[in-house]
């Protein structure tokens, strides 16, 4: 019988554990270094470098350069988008040059207008002074006792058409010359009033009822009166010339809210963003209508479809209302009759542009 005791040493063992844990610490650490050095090279070539690249090409984009192209070189969804916006751009310039070519032409059209313009109104002005002179001297054989009666007729047609002749030149005198509001606050109702004054006769005698509907609400706005009278006027004889054998001739004018109009789907007026709301003018009259293909032309100048007609009064008044930071349009159903709008904007004070008799 006896005992046998065997002992070991257990520091080389010990050693050896932390060694080959240190190990696989170290190992483990530059394996994860490693991965992410390559994740990082990988993203940067392939995510980094092509947003970077997008951005660069967006931003001279922006600047206005349309001469640049993106090109990544890849097939993937980066790829693509490059392609998409180099198309895109590319559309852009296109579209740009075209644009370019029609406002070169436009401004030759501008300035061959303007010529036309000065030229016409030196003929008119040249035309004024011995169409006077025929006028009075019409007016002075008209006044003599020994002129056959049968001659009377002949001088009556001559005189209407002097005075015909006289409303043309003095219509294109005013447009090719037409001179800044000078703008002073006044009742629109008072403006209305003092135009359809000139025409209450011709209502009364060609068959037409007349109704006026003034909002009380309505401010006093910044207004050259003798233009506007003008245009009323030109509105209510249009409405007359529509009404033959009679009507009726509907005056409106009411205030709104900002952004009425919108509301409404009528077009903008380029406002200043300074307005207190809209004063809406209707002219609304029961004639035979316009046809679709002619409302877009009638603001057109020298465009009319009556026969003694100038084809300018429309015109000019869409220049007069536009000059008052306004907007005219028109709407109308054949059969049923025209509604002619003005919209004017409501400012706190007199409008900037305009201040001081400017435009």
């Amino acid at each position: 019988m006896g005992a046998l005791h065997v002992s070991l040493p257990m520091e080389t063992t010990r050693r050896s554990i932390t060694f080959n844990r240190n190990l696989l610490i170290a190992s483990t650490a530059i394996t994860i270094l490693l991965m992410a050095t390559a994740v990082n090279l990988l993203l940067n070539r392939l995510v980094k470098k092509p947003i970077e690249q997008l951005v660069k090409t967006m931003s001279q984009v922006e600047k206005g350069n349309l001469n640049v192209e993106v090109n990544l070189g890849t097939q993937d969804e980066l790829g693509r988008l490059a392609k998409s916006f180099s198309s895109m751009v590319e559309k852009l310039s296109y579209a740009q040059r075209e644009l370019e070519k029609e406002h070169q032409l436009q401004m030759l059209q501008v300035k061959h207008l303007a010529s036309l313009g000065e030229l016409a109104a030196s003929v008119a002005h040249e035309i004024k002074n011995p169409l006077a002179g025929i006028k009075l001297a019409i007016q002075v054989l008209d006044k003599n006792p020994e002129l056959a009666a049968s001659h009377q007729e002949t001088i009556a047609e001559i005189m209407h058409s002097i005075e015909r002749l006289d409303k043309t030149m003095a219509d294109l005198l005013s447009y090719s010359r037409i001179r800044p509001p000078e703008l002073q606050l006044v009742s629109l109702p008072e403006v209305i009033e003092d135009a359809f004054s000139s025409v209450k006769e011709e209502c009364q005698l060609a068959g037409v009822r007349v109704e006026k509907r003034f909002d009380p609400t309505l401010p006093l706005l910044p207004l050259d009166s003798q233009q506007m009278a003008r245009v009323f006027l030109n509105l209510f004889l249009n409405a007359l010339q529509a009404m033959p054998g009679g009507g009726m001739l509907t005056i409106q004018a009411i205030r709104h809210e900002s952004g009425y109009h919108l509301q409404q789907g009528f077009p903008t007026t380029g406002g200043t963003g300074r307005e207190e709301g809209w004063v809406e003018v209707t002219v609304t009259d029961t004639g035979e209508g316009i046809p679709p293909q002619v409302l877009g032309e009638i603001f057109r100048p020298f465009f009319t479809t009556k026969a003694k007609g100038t084809g300018l009064g429309l015109s000019l008044a869409q220049r007069i209302i536009e000059q008052h930071h306004g907007q005219i349009f028109a709407r109308s159903k054949v059969g049923v009759g025209t509604t002619f709008y003005l919209i004017f904007p409501i400012f706190p004070t007199f409008p900037p542009a305009a201040k001081g008799g400017a435009g």
